[in-house]
């Protein structure tokens, strides 16, 4: 009985730690989607006006898991 017990608590234990690494996981993509978002925004908002009405015209853009950056670069 109690050995029982004893696998019970180590299984409920592993599932917990799994759970929690899962969670960290997904905190850990989420803050780098934030940080390349703010980027991002950050880069469109120190272009010219000139610069970011050209980037509307271009058609330059690379796949890169399911999201396409523009290869523009600022002159």
């Amino acid at each position: 009985m109690s050995a029982f017990i004893m696998a019970f608590g180590i299984a409920t234990s592993i599932i917990a730690m799994q759970t929690g690494f899962k969670a960290i996981d997904l905190a850990r993509g989420t803050t780098m989607a934030s940080q390349i978002i703010q980027s991002e925004m950050e880069r469109l908002r120190m272009m010219s006006w000139t610069t970011m009405t050209a980037l509307s015209t271009a058609t330059d853009t690379v796949a890169l898991t399911g999201y396409a950056f523009s290869s523009h670069s600022e002159s």
